[in-house]
């Protein structure tokens, strides 16, 4: 697990500025390459949707060489796949990704979040329904993903007893209205709340499943992360402006800011992002009838033997068709 704080970012040496220069000229010719390119996404079903794209990784300094298919993204439309938060302080296990799936009947797997030296807890408050894996609202993650409405719940509800409520029928993903005072009707089926944005406080209690993790954007798109940093894999989730959820995991290693960068380019629509894991646990695994594949973050082994090590996951978010 990477935790991966914000650091000093004083630093103006001519040097430094040179290189982010080259990075944003790179991430600039990528992205018109990649916009004159052919349709990336390829359907896997109904409301599933994958794609790839290529990414200029730091090879030094001032170098940089392009990796094909480094940036994966599985795009989910909400009204027609159901999140899943599995935990082992739920489930009393830990399982890889791909055991994930397949002991629980689901779709698509990525990292929930972080977690603490004891293998189980998140970093920041995690809740399925009435079980509460962390109950504390980290005070420097600025991002909360929500999914699996709920009914009948009163706003002055406490977000640590919480019923389990009754979901809502699918339908249509609604979008929340920033800072409303009254919520949409329906809710949506699962969103990205920005916690400087949203009435968030209120928002999650009317929600199953509440993850808590890094803002990598702001409301207005703006990259949070500073310039410079560790390089390593990362997973996150993020949701676009039609209000599909974007599963997404980067094996080479580059600066969350370098894959912040590079995805708002992109042809995605990305108007939220949560960074969920970072190093060789980042982990993303699909289960389709047609595909069954693994994306797991870079050990230090894999750079010799080109192998891919899948790690034993505490907390998971899957998806399960509707």
């Amino acid at each position: 697990m990477i935790m991966a704080g914000k650091r000093n970012t004083t630093e103006n040496s001519r040097k430094h500025r040179c290189s982010l220069l080259n990075w944003c000229l790179l991430v600039f010719l990528l992205v018109s390459s990649t916009a004159n390119a052919a349709e990336p996404w390829i359907q896997l079903e109904p409301g599933l949707d994958l794609a790839s794209f290529p990414a200029y990784i730091p090879s030094g300094p001032d170098d940089a060489y392009l990796q094909k298919d480094a940036i994966t993204v599985l795009r989910i439309r909400p009204d027609k796949f159901e999140f899943v938060l599995l935990t082992s302080s739920e489930k009393g296990t830990q399982l890889t990704p791909a055991q994930w799936a397949e002991h629980n009947g689901l779709t698509a797997v990525i990292n929930a979040s972080m977690y603490l030296p004891d293998n189980r807890t998140s970093t920041g408050y995690l809740r399925n329904g009435d079980h509460i894996n962390n109950g504390y609202v980290n005070k420097r993650f600025g991002s909360f993903f929500v999914a699996s409405p709920v009914e009948n719940v009163a706003d002055n509800a406490t977000n640590s007893t919480l019923p389990a409520g009754s979901r809502t029928a699918p339908q249509s993903n609604a979008t929340l209205q920033t800072n409303s005072t009254a919520l949409p009707t329906p809710l949506p089926l699962a969103a990205i709340l920005d916690k400087q944005a949203d009435d968030w406080e209120r928002l999650i209690k009317h929600y199953r499943i509440v993850v808590q993790n890094f803002r990598m954007i702001n409301a207005a798109r703006v990259p949070l992360w500073p310039e410079d940093g560790d390089a390593f894999s990362i997973a996150a989730v993020a949701m676009n402006d039609t209000q599909d959820i974007l599963f997404i995991h980067c094996r080479p290693p580059l600066t969350v800011r370098q894959l912040t960068d590079s995805l708002l380019e992109l042809p995605l629509g990305i108007v939220r992002a949560m960074y969920v894991e970072g190093g060789p646990q980042a982990s993303l695994h699909i289960r389709t009838g047609a595909m069954r594949k693994t994306w797991s973050g870079r050990h230090a082994s894999d750079f010799w033997s080109g192998a891919q090590t899948e790690w034993m996951l505490p907390n998971i978010l899957g998806i399960r068709r509707r």
